[in-house]
């Protein structure tokens, strides 16, 4: 009978802490990870294969054996250059692995979305039951939006479906708030603009736990939302100045001034084929809304309070304490 566990993403940002918890409830399953490149297996019912997911004939015959997917994989970069990869990862990947599951017979499908699909310019309160936008901040949160629907359509054709939905994740190894302790450290200044946004947040630990709980949350392939922490801008840049005992210059330039500076740097972008921190995609996410209440997930699973401020301190002393090696 089929049983076993089939994981896209094991090796990634989120991928590496899910398999560690994975494995301490999974004693007898065998748990398949697709991989891109060759990697140390410490787990005795772990399986990496090497493969690619835009490619099925590479991983079709493991999933024969599999009853339930986890579909981590996906690509996350607020740039233009990563347009094309994050198309290509989030929703051709995503289409290729739903239709090998389709094919293998396979009974439950996990896939770790994004509340990116709500991220807009406008200010409603997100909930499981508002539609989603069609006005996206940025080309990521597109195709998350475009993949999310393409899980709809197959959960219509009798693949049942789990979509978990975090807001932005952190952890202290977090790549989006490390670029931006780095950018602030190196160029000091910040657009007054952005400053009173508010961005909400949930820990890597609480996403984990809600991948491994799924089948206690029950099929939805419209998703639940994961939430446990908001914080300003404002506050982020006090935090981060005050860490690493620098002042942040605060452009006061006015929403005009601001969108003809990023035009400038975009082109500057395209001409170079060199990608700028400061550049329109991470301007629009961090300019968009996304409010979200605490979700259904949060009280029904008893995640944990979320701790983004003592987080982020930890990773500024850590940033300066690295330079302080050099």
């Amino acid at each position: 009978m089929k049983n076993d566990i089939f994981i896209t993403g094991a090796s990634g940002y989120i991928g590496k802490e899910f398999l560690s918890e994975l494995v301490k409830r999974e004693a007898t399953r065998t748990i398949y990870c697709l991989i891109l490149n060759s990697e140390h297996n410490d787990f005795k019912n772990v399986k990496f294969i090497k493969g690619n997911l835009l490619k099925p004939s590479s991983y079709q015959s493991y999933l024969n054996n599999c009853k339930t997917v986890f579909h981590l994989a996906g690509y996350v970069k607020h740039k233009i250059s990563a347009r094309e990869k994050n198309y290509k990862a989030n929703y051709i990947g995503t289409k290729k692995i739903l239709e090998a599951s389709i094919d293998s017979g396979v009974s439950d499908f996990v896939y770790l979305g994004s509340a990116g699909v709500f991220h807009s310019h406008t200010s409603d309160i997100c909930n499981e039951t508002l539609p989603h936008t069609t006005k996206h901040s940025n080309y990521y949160c597109y195709t998350k939006y475009i993949s999310h629907q393409l899980v709809r359509i197959f959960s219509k054709r009798g693949l049942s479906i789990t979509t978990i939905m975090p807001v932005s994740i952190y952890s202290k190894d977090a790549p989006m708030f490390l670029e931006l302790i780095d950018f602030l450290y190196k160029r000091k200044i910040f657009f007054k603009s952005l400053l009173d946004k508010k961005i909400f947040l949930v820990s890597r630990k609480n996403v984990t736990k809600a991948l491994i709980s799924f089948d206690s949350l029950g099929p939805d392939p419209d998703g639940y939302l994961l939430t446990d922490d908001s914080i300003s801008m404002r506050e982020i840049i006090d935090i981060i100045s005050k860490e690493l005992s620098i002042k942040i210059r605060v452009l006061p330039t006015p929403q005009i001034a601001t969108s003809i500076i990023l035009n400038l740097l975009h082109l500057y972008t395209i001409f170079t084929d060199r990608d700028l921190y400061v550049n329109k995609e991470n301007y629009n996410f961090l300019n968009g809304n996304l409010r979200v209440n605490s979700s259904k997930v949060r009280k029904r699973l008893k995640l944990e309070e979320g701790n983004f401020r003592n987080v982020l301190k930890k990773m500024a002393a850590n940033y300066r304490m690295k330079l302080n090696e050099k």
